[in-house]
């Protein structure tokens, strides 16, 4: 289901393996996949490039139009502003709400494991840029579980 719900042509990771090419060769990759999975799950450790991002900056909405009309293209342009995403949410407080639904303590170690020491990239011009880290600020306790 996961495979299905991807959009064509697109790689979701850094890696580049895009939807079609999962799919095609997933009677090979089923197997190895599940292993890394279950081993995940098992060990309760993440590999450092799993928590790995990537953020694309966008050209400003009027260069996107005058794109848009020089080469006949349809445009929907959308600007989100997240102010301090990890600034806003306690970490500890996402622990509560897995819990409160029912999560097992065990799975939201693994939240946990995956936020910790995640990172990001940002990619100009088709290059990305050294990773930086995603850290919960100081002020704020975090823990999960």
């Amino acid at each position: 289901m996961a495979l299905h719900s991807l959009k064509n042509e697109k790689a979701p990771r850094l890696d580049g393996l895009t939807k079609e090419f999962v799919m095609r060769f997933w009677p090979s990759l089923k197997t190895l996949i599940m292993d890394v999975c279950n081993e995940i799950w098992r060990d309760q450790k993440m590999p450092y490039s799993f928590k790995q991002g990537k953020m694309k900056l966008i050209p400003k909405l009027d260069m996107m139009m005058e794109h848009a009309f020089t080469s006949y293209h349809e445009v929907v342009g959308m600007q989100i502003y997240f102010e301090k995403a990890f600034d806003e949410i306690q970490w500890n407080f996402i622990a509560v709400v897995l819990k409160k639904l029912g999560f097992a303590l065990k799975f939201c170690h693994l939240i946990y494991v995956l936020a910790k020491d995640s990172a990001s990239h940002v990619e100009i011009n088709r290059r990305l840029s050294p990773p930086f880290l995603i850290e919960c600020f100081p002020r704020y306790q975090c823990f999960i579980c």
